[in-house]
């Protein structure tokens, strides 16, 4: 059978307008309705001639959308059959559950209308609609089965339906004008979010097999290409899925859509399609070796064409008639052109809107010209879009073009080579020179008094040869010869001196200091925002990202509440399944979450840790998502169990300058005197591994862990906030949330950047209100611009659900600090017995001397007096207790406030020290000595449980139990959140 199509809507899409229900289980495509322009498939007319003629269809500007349930292939096919010139379809969905509506493009977004990018639209998690695009000529459909067969192990049971193209068999009466053409594959899949990664390895599987072959490109460039197209796997992407308008006397006439197993189970692409392995990638580059080498006469004869044309036109813009050198050094520049897509300073470009210009005019006035639009730079008729590239003039490593054209790819702009002359005696001016050239080359900078460049986003240490290298590509060294005939100058490679003095002139370099490179828009400490690409001397940051305007382009100059209220929301939306504790928990979340975009300019801030009782939590998905909001690879490695180690692993992720380091799966305490020190003075200074000297750099990253009931002890104490999530399950791991929180972030990481910034900016314009009266101790920055942020966030219930302050989560690290609870149990139980009376550490010794010496029973247990444990668990050493040990406790906690009381050092009494314990003028907690008489009736349940002893012996481990009434008649009944 075939499908004889018509040429105008007979109520066709009738179909595609039913009520459709909310099930997360059944598959789905969205079918889009063209409104402007009504055509959206391709047109086949004959001329006056009789001669076939084709134009594509329009870019849709505005259109209605239905999200349709296709939960088998037969449902599909019979969607396919409804679909005429007017509908298109994709296969990933709306991230908000509209299920109809109306589609605009970018340029008219509008609040309430959906707009067809990345943001908007992403694969389900669950059950989705993979397509194949077949654009590989002379190959059946029964060939097309077999190759899917053999690189898709159990794809003969998988649900599919086969399908030809849209433009297929056009017919004028019975003549074929055309026939088999393109063809189509619709695989149901199990998970939607696997469709990316399962689509690169069936590619390469099928080019393995041999499908693999080489386009030549206008320019001589090499395409790869392979069975299917590599190119159509983004979620909002356009399948023209309908029929072709075929204007009269045409006709198309389609073969009917094929399904194979219809009632089939969604297929398994995790389990069937396996990434290449080493051998395998081996294989094929071998065979892509074999296959460039196939075509490369093609190539050079192709790009020779291009080269000679390229010619003609640039002396047809100079006027002049080139000579055969002058040709000969265009035709190498060229070359060096198609080859390593480096532009020089005469090479040609065609702008959207000012016509033919160089590539100097650009760099001689980068104001003008950066973000502006042009064509492709080696084809600029390629698909007659004058706007397929944007011009980067302080981009990342040096100014440079991205064309969207052949599947992306980047022109980097150059001058020609200066010219320096020198002569015996001259290298200190010669090394002044080559440095201003460098640094005008924007590539290397001094980062923490080490020279460092710049390339492809990452910053790399500056060598020798690498210097040598890159001044013999930028400078043309030229040496004074003397001889009887006169003075001659030389060409020459780079003096190996040179480098050498340049690498050693440290505080004398010119080059702009550098911090971090960062791919989205940051925030300063100011509150204004750094969104133009480039180097920032401000912030001293690079911002490398062309997204960036896109990011800048969301974020409203004067944000309302209601901006901010809809910003949160969204940000809010992947993360509001994790089982955050309560309020505080939320808090901290939102703190860290505001924290990312203004990181890199702040000196400090603090750490965040990510906790549960229980494995399976969420806690390292929670992290992960969070570190993906940078754009950039964040660092993730486990928590070394020894002090050296914890060091080396720091110094070495945090040199790297990452936004985003997480220690993940922690166990038991946290504790790292290096990590404090980082975390106060946003500074590290440590030995190069291998080496012997030392680095000092800064730390401009936000450091996270995550773990099960880990406690945070000493110093760290009060730089990490916890945030405690708790799913009231025993196997939270069995849980499914019917998204991935890291994918959703990822793939919406540029609106989540710009809501950050767009609450971060009201927070400014309303004048940065403080909504606390303490201030997070050695954070000032970061409270003033984030934790007041959320303050007023809570305050104004701007957020979806309630917040708490997040510097009150520092109060349970101090509750559950070790040295806090020994401490604080020591203030209890001996206040009782010396009162304030000074007292000498034997003394302290002899007051808590346990009821029987033979403190271990047969059966292990022995009561014991509280006081012998609190100082066992302090001194405890072998089977008596090291009076020393006690002495340099007693000394070190002196004056540390606990719960209004303190240690404080009294006269040496006989030449030895004393000590007493003191309440605090503002404690009010004279009932302690017994002069109030309602407090000194009262009493209050002792808390120090077995666990917290953690008493130990060389040859025994003593369990108490302990059932120690406290004797302290103040506090009675009520709660002072302290846990002995």
């Amino acid at each position: 059978m075939h499908d004889d199509e018509m040429n105008q809507n007979d109520g066709g899409d009738k179909i595609l307008r039913e009520e459709n229900s909310v099930n997360l289980d059944v598959a789905k495509a969205v079918v889009i309705t063209g409104v402007e322009p009504f055509t959206l498939s391709k047109k086949f007319t004959l001329n006056d001639n009789g001669e076939l003629e084709k134009s594509n269809g329009g870019n849709l500007i505005t259109g209605n959308y239905d999200v349709k349930e296709v939960p088998d292939p037969a449902s599909l096919t019979d969607l396919f059959k409804s679909l005429r010139h007017f509908h298109a379809t994709t296969y990933g969905l709306p991230k908000k559950e509209y299920y109809s509506g109306m589609m605009v493009c970018k340029a008219l977004e509008q609040k309430g209308l959906l707009t067809r990018t990345r943001e908007n639209f992403a694969f389900p998690s669950g059950p989705a609609w993979m397509m194949f695009d077949i654009d590989m000529q002379n190959i059946s459909m029964d060939q097309l089965k077999e190759h899917f067969k053999e690189a898709i192990p159990g794809f003969e049971q998988a649900p599919a339906v086969f399908k030809h193209s849209s433009s297929a068999y056009i017919y004028n009466g019975d003549e074929c004008l055309i026939g088999d053409k393109g063809k189509r594959v619709y695989v149901l899949v199990k998970n939607g979010q696997d469709i990316v990664r399962a689509a690169k390895a069936i590619a390469d599987r099928l080019k393995i097999q041999g499908t693999l072959y080489y386009d030549v490109s206008k320019a001589g460039s090499l395409l790869e290409r392979c069975l299917i197209d590599e190119a159509v796997y983004q979620p909002e992407r356009l399948d023209f899925s309908g029929s072709c308008l075929c204007v009269q006397p045409l006709r198309q006439k389609r073969p009917e859509p094929e399904i194979q197993n219809n009632d089939a189970p969604p297929f398994d692409t995790k389990d069937a399609v396996l990434d290449l392995d080493d051998q395998e990638q081996k294989i094929l580059e071998m065979m892509r070796g074999t296959a460039k080498e196939k075509v490369k006469d093609q190539v050079i004869e192709i790009r020779g064409k291009w080269i000679e044309t390229c010619i003609e036109v640039r002396e047809k813009k100079s006027s002049k008639k080139f000579s055969s050198d002058e040709k000969a050094r265009l035709r190498a520049e060229l070359q060096e052109t198609a080859n390593q897509k480096i532009l020089h300073e005469n090479f040609i470009l065609h702008s959207e809107r000012h016509g033919q210009v160089t590539v100097g005019e650009l760099l001689k006035d980068p104001e003008r010209w950066h973000g502006k639009r042009f064509a492709d730079p080696l084809e600029p008729d390629y698909n007659n879009d004058s706007r397929i590239a944007t011009a980067y003039l302080k981009d990342e490593e040096r100014p440079s073009i991205w064309s969207f054209a052949h599947g992306g790819q980047r022109f980097w702009l150059t001058i020609q080579k200066k010219t320096l002359k020198y002569k015996t005696g001259g290298y200190p001016a010669l090394v002044k020179d080559c440095m201003n050239i460098l640094k005008d080359s924007g590539v290397v900078y001094q980062k923490d008094k080490e020279l460092v460049r710049v390339s492809n986003g990452q910053i790399y240490p500056v060598t020798e040869p690498w210097l040598r290298n890159r001044l013999d590509t930028c400078v043309c060294f030229k040496k004074e010869k003397v001889t009887n005939d006169g003075t001659e100058y030389l060409t020459k490679d780079c003096p190996g001196e040179i480098p050498k003095r340049i690498l050693a002139a440290v505080g004398e370099w010119p080059f702009f200091e550098l911090d971090k490179i960062v791919d989205l828009p940051v925030m300063r400490e100011d509150g204004s925002i750094l969104g133009e690409p480039g180097y920032d001397p401000g912030t001293k940051l690079i911002l490398l990202s062309g997204t960036c305007h896109e990011v800048m382009e969301k974020v409203p100059e004067n944000p309302t509440n209601d901006d901010v209220k809809k910003a949160l929301e969204r940000i809010w939306a992947p993360f509001q399944l994790f089982p955050f504790k309560d309020p505080i928990d939320i808090g901290v979340f939102l703190s860290v979450i505001l924290t990312i975009p203004v990181r890199s300019s702040l000196t400090k801030a603090p750490g965040c840790l990510f906790r549960a009782p229980v494995y399976g939590s969420g806690k390292s998905k929670l992290a992960e998502s969070i570190g993906e909001m940078t754009n950039k690879p964040y660092a993730l490695l486990p928590w070394p169990n020894y002090q050296e180690e914890q060091r080396k692993a720091t110094t070495a992720e945090l040199r790297r300058g990452p936004e985003v380091l997480i220690f993940d799966n922690l166990i038991g305490t946290w504790s790292s005197p290096d990590l404090a020190k980082i975390f106060t003075t946003g500074l590290h200074s440590d030995r190069i591994l291998g080496k012997t000297e030392m680095v000092d750099f800064k730390i401009r990253s936000m450091i996270m862990g995550t773990g099960n009931n880990v406690t945070v002890d000493g110093d760290l104490a009060r730089r990490i906030m916890p945030c405690e999530l708790d799913p009231q399950a025993e196997r939270p791991d069995k849980l499914e949330f019917p998204f991935d929180p890291v994918y959703e972030t990822r793939n919406n990481v540029l609106q989540m950047r710009a809501d950050v910034l767009t609450v971060l900016r009201a927070f400014i314009k309303a004048g940065r209100p403080r909504n606390t009266k303490d201030s997070f101790g050695s954070f000032e920055q970061w409270d003033g611009l984030v934790r007041q942020a959320v303050c007023w966030i809570a305050k104004n219930k701007f957020f979806p659900v309630d917040i708490g302050d997040p510097y009150e989560s520092i109060n349970s690290n101090f509750q559950e600090d070790p040295g806090t609870k020994k401490l604080r149990a020591f203030l209890y139980n001996f206040y009782k017995k010396f009162q304030d009376n000074p007292f000498t550490v034997r003394e302290v010794v002899a007051a808590s001397a346990p009821m029987d010496a033979g403190f271990q029973s047969s059966d292990g247990y022995e009561e014991i007096d509280n006081c012998y444990a609190i100082l066992w668990d302090i001194a405890g050493q072998g089977k008596t207790l090291n009076t020393r040990m006690l002495g340099k406790w007693l000394s070190k906690n002196t004056n540390r406030i606990i719960d209004d009381m303190k240690i404080v050092k009294s006269p040496m009494r006989n030449g030895i020290s004393t000590y007493s314990l003191v309440l605090t003028k503002s404690s009010g907690l004279s009932g302690l000595s017994g002069s109030n008489p309602d407090r000194s009736e009262k009493k209050i349940e002792n808390n120090y449980s077995e666990d917290d002893w953690n008493l130990t012996h060389q040859t025994h481990q003593t369990h108490y139990n302990h059932s120690v009434e406290s004797e302290i008649k103040r506090w009675g009944e009520a709660d002072h959140g302290f846990d002995l």
